[in-house]
């Protein structure tokens, strides 16, 4: 899993560089603009699928690194420390969005044997067993004691460590989409140049 980490904002402004392409006509300046855009989209493009949602993040996770670049590099106005943390932090959630982080955290911490073995009655078929070789559950479970004392309040029936773990991963996974979606909300709109 890539981990995002904040950009060094340069000590100058795109407004004190001296660049030899600001003399350039503007139309030319464009063009040559949007040809580079279009050649560094193409890796993208190129693995793009009309599939599920994880195409959609996938875009809009490029599209933010790319204007994280740009914004840090530019470095054009005050706010842009807390525009590149803010940015950072999206970027690192969609990355564990993508990866589905939350709903497999809880593996690490279990290992399983799988057994199969012939049906009596249909030779063709196969029964799966399961059995737990070991266990940390707890160990997981210490990571996230407000999110287990709310899953407790919510279900008290759940008394099996495994499938409270499963619950505190989807519960995870619920915190860090509506972050995610959060942070755009109230922040996307302050992320311009």
């Amino acid at each position: 899993m890539k981990i995002y980490h904040k950009l060094k904002v340069p000590n100058d402004s795109a407004w004190d560089r001296k660049l030899w392409y600001k003399h350039v006509h503007y139309r030319i300046r464009y063009f040559c603009y949007s040809i580079h855009n279009i050649i560094r989209w193409i890796p993208t493009l190129w693995k793009d699928r009309d599939w599920d949602d994880s195409f959609i993040l996938l875009m809009l996770q490029k599209k933010l690194e790319f204007q994280r670049k740009h914004l840090v590099k530019s470095n054009r106005h005050m706010g842009i420390e807390r525009n590149n943390r803010d940015i950072t932090i999206v970027l690192n959630l969609l990355e564990r969005k993508l990866e589905e982080f939350y709903g497999l955290e809880k593996y690490d911490y279990h290992e399983f044997k799988w057994n199969f073995t012939p049906c009596v009655d249909q030779p063709e078929y196969t029964t799966m067993d399961s059995t737990i070789v070991w266990e940390k559950f707890d160990d997981y479970l210490a990571k996230y004691p407000n999110v287990v004392r709310k899953i407790k309040l919510e279900h008290p029936d759940v008394v099996d460590k495994d499938q409270l773990s499963l619950y505190v991963g989807l519960a995870n996974e619920r915190r860090a989409n509506k972050l995610l979606w959060k942070i755009l909300e109230e922040r996307s709109h302050e992320w311009w140049d």
